[in-house]
């Protein structure tokens, strides 16, 4: 067993016997870092030929054919660890709120019983539903395509650029552009911060792997704690729901502006049911728009008045719509009984 895996059973035991706040699971840390770990092999991979790279545009088209097949590979290699976490955090999130809140489960023919068991650790048998299982395959796979169109969205086209750059445009020679190379593709592939040295600046996502890999596990397990919590709510009988932002210094102005914001839990059941409907990021975000505020500190005293109108007025129009968390990239807010 790898020692991640490890370290992974071992967290979600402790969940288990300190009966940890989701929120508080290392769980979404240690995607994170199975997902960089296994992104800097392949980049390492990418690198190691760089240096082999002849100045000859058949050797270029090769070598770069083989970087989007390495690179490719990525999606496979952290896709079961995608689907385990999310799973993971869905049920135990579920079992959690029903037990903290001292709930009861309603059951009817429409919703017959379900008794399943959490794999790692081996949880307590919990009420889990067939929509609860769809919700969990639906995130799922939104954050699996996510994760495997990173190199796409980000890095492909920097590479490219670096590579075309440094070979066939500064003159260097092949020792020289190895070298160039390695630093440009360290940077195109989101290794490090910066620019790239051959002053390509990569579309899409502007942090590093290790930031982007961070910000999308801990936006799965926002969404698997979304909709186990609005379905535990619905499954007690729960009328009302209630947005509550945790209020940290990563706060930012809209999530605070969302704060206490409640609904009917059926028309929280309504939008989760389109949000998990959504065939792709972007039909996501037609359904249910993010909104992008930074946190209070981050604006000036004569801006901060008029970023918190414009705030409330955004809040007020997502709550108008139903809108759950997660509502933006490393959002921390959370639903709970209203």
């Amino acid at each position: 067993m790898r020692q991640i895996e490890l370290a992974k059973a071992l967290t979600y035991q402790i969940d288990k016997a300190k009966k940890r706040d989701p929120s508080d699971s290392k769980a979404v840390e240690l995607l994170a870092l199975e997902m960089y770990s296994e992104w800097k092999k392949l980049v390492n991979r990418v690198l190691e030929k760089a240096k082999k790279v002849s100045h000859t545009e058949k050797a270029i088209d090769k070598f770069l054919k083989e970087t989007d097949k390495i690179m490719g590979e990525f999606q496979g290699l952290v896709e079961d660890d995608i689907i385990q976490t999310i799973e993971y955090t869905g049920k135990y999130n579920k079992k959690r709120f029903i037990e903290k809140n001292k709930l009861i489960v309603k059951f009817s023919k429409e919703r017959p019983k379900v008794v399943r068991k959490v794999n790692l650790p081996e949880l307590e048998a919990l009420y889990w539903f067939a929509r609860d299982e769809a919700a969990i395959e639906a995130i799922s796979q939104m954050e699996v395509t996510a994760a495997g169109g990173f190199y796409a969205g980000s890095s492909q086209q920097a590479v490219w650029d670096s590579v075309k750059k440094n070979v066939f445009e500064r003159g260097l020679t092949r020792a020289e552009a190895g070298k160039a190379m390695q630093k440009d593709l360290s940077k195109a592939l989101r290794i490090t911060k910066g620019k790239l040295e051959s002053k390509v600046v990569p579309k899409g996502f502007s942090g590093t792997a290790d930031q982007y890999f961070k910000g999308l596990s801990q936006h799965g397990a926002t969404m698997s704690r979304t909709a186990s919590t609005v379905y535990a709510l619905d499954d007690t009988g729960s009328k009302y729901i209630v947005i509550r932002a945790k209020n940290t210094n990563r706060t930012c102005l809209g999530c605070a502006s969302m704060d206490g914001t409640k609904y009917k839990t059926k028309d929280a059941v309504n939008q989760m049911q389109k949000l998990l409907s959504a065939e792709s990021i972007a039909d996501l975000k037609l359904i249910q728009p993010s909104f992008h505020f930074q946190t209070p500190d981050k604006y000036k005293p004569e801006s901060l008045k008029e970023q918190k109108i414009k705030a409330d007025a955004v809040a007020k129009e997502a709550a108008n719509n139903y809108a759950l968390p997660s509502f933006h990239f490393r959002c921390e807010c959370y639903v709970d009984r209203g």
